[in-house]
C-alpha cells in the first residue's frame, strides 16, 4: 500500500501530488494504536492437510496499525490495517514433504465497539469482520527422493473476529480474541522440474481455513 501511494506521489501531478500526501498525512494521522499477536489453533477445512505446530494445531503471528474511523451515534468504528504469517501445516500425502507459509497481506479489518461498554471499565468486548489477500509464501514441496518442486498460489481471504481488550496498563493493554479465517486456493501452480504432469496424490487445491485464538497487545498512541 505504501509502495503504491508513492508511486501515485511521484507520478501525479504537483496539485494532485499535494492533495494526495495530504490524504496520507491525514489517514496516520488518526492511528490510534498499533497491535502485536500470536495465534494458535486449527485448520477446519482440509483433510488433505495436516499440522505439527503446538501440538498438532497451526500457529501464527501478526501486526496491525488501528485507525479511527467516523463512527456513527451509539457505536465506535475502527479500520485494522495489518499481516499476518500463518504456519505449522503439511501434507497428508505420504509422498510430499510440503513446507511453507500462507502470508496474508494486507489483512483489513473494520472492528465494533459501544461506548457505553468501552467508558472505563477494564473488559471492553468488541466484534470484527476481516478480509486480505493471501498467498502461499515460501512454499515448497519434496519427494521421496528430495526433489524440489515449487508451488504458488493467491486467494482472498474473509472472517470474523470477536475478543475483548483488557485496559490493564495506561496506553496499553492485553487483548485476546477468538477468529475464522475461510481461505481457499483453488489452483496450485507447481513448477515441475523434468516432470510433464504432477505425481499422484499430491493435492491440486488447498483449503487452509483456520480456526485460532490470538493473544496480543496493543500499544495506543492516543489517550
Amino acid at each position: 500500500m505504501l509502495r503504491l501511494l508513492l508511486g501515485l506521489v511521484l507520478l501525479a501531478p504537483t496539485a494532485a501530488s499535494a492533495q494526495i500526501m495530504s490524504a496520507v498525512t491525514g489517514l496516520f494521522d488518526s492511528v490510534n494504536s498499533i497491535a502485536f499477536s500470536v495465534s494458535g489453533g486449527q485448520i477446519v477445512g482440509d483433510t488433505e492437510l495436516d499440522a505439527d505446530c503446538l501440538g498438532g494445531g497451526v500457529c501464527a503471528m501478526g501486526i496491525e496499525v488501528l485507525l479511527d474511523l467516523p463512527s456513527p451515534e451509539g457505536i465506535v468504528l475502527e479500520l485494522g490495517l495489518g499481516t499476518r504469517f500463518l504456519r505449522g501445516f503439511g501434507a497428508t500425502e505420504p509422498t510430499l514433504d510440503l513446507r511453507g507459509s500462507v502470508r496474508t497481506l494486507p489483512e483489513v479489518s473494520v472492528y465494533v465497539t459501544r461506548p457505553e461498554v468501552m467508558g472505563r471499565r477494564v473488559v471492553q468486548p468488541y466484534a470484527g469482520l476481516n478480509f486480505g489477500f493471501a498467498q502461499l509464501w515460501n512454499m515448497r514441496g519434496y519427494d521421496a527422493e528430495g526433489t524440489q518442486y515449487e508451488v504458488d498460489s493467491e486467494a482472498f481471504e474473509v472472517g470474523a473476529t470477536v475478543g475483548a481488550f483488557l485496559d490493564v496498563a495506561v496506553l496499553s493493554g492485553l487483548f485476546v480474541e477468538a477468529t475464522y479465517r475461510h481461505r481457499r486456493f483453488d489452483s496450485l501452480d507447481w513448477s515441475i522440474p523434468g516432470a510433464p504432469v504432477l505425481p499422484p496424490g499430491w493435492p491440486r487445491e488447498l483449503n487452509v481455513s483456520t480456526a485460532l485464538v490470538t493473544v496480543g497487545w496493543q500499544f495506543r498512541l492516543t489517550e
